[in-house]
């Protein structure tokens, strides 16, 4: 049977008004873990009086016996 790992990365938005995901920020990051073997899995955005306070993003990749 398969056996993973997860990684959880955070990214907070920008701004007060303006509620933007770094992008260089993240694609750096993803092709990062993408060179280690993550694999990403799923995200979820947290918020914060009806605003997108961050982002959690979920990376797996299967253990190394």
């Amino acid at each position: 049977m398969k056996k993973f790992e997860y990684k959880l990365i955070t990214f907070k938005t920008k701004g007060v008004f303006s509620k933007d995901v770094p992008m260089e920020k993240v694609q750096n990051e993803f092709s990062e873990l993408g060179e280690h073997g993550w694999e990403f899995a799923e995200s979820q955005r947290i918020e914060s009086n009806g605003w997108t306070d961050r982002i959690i993003f979920v990376f797996k990749r299967e253990k190394k016996e």
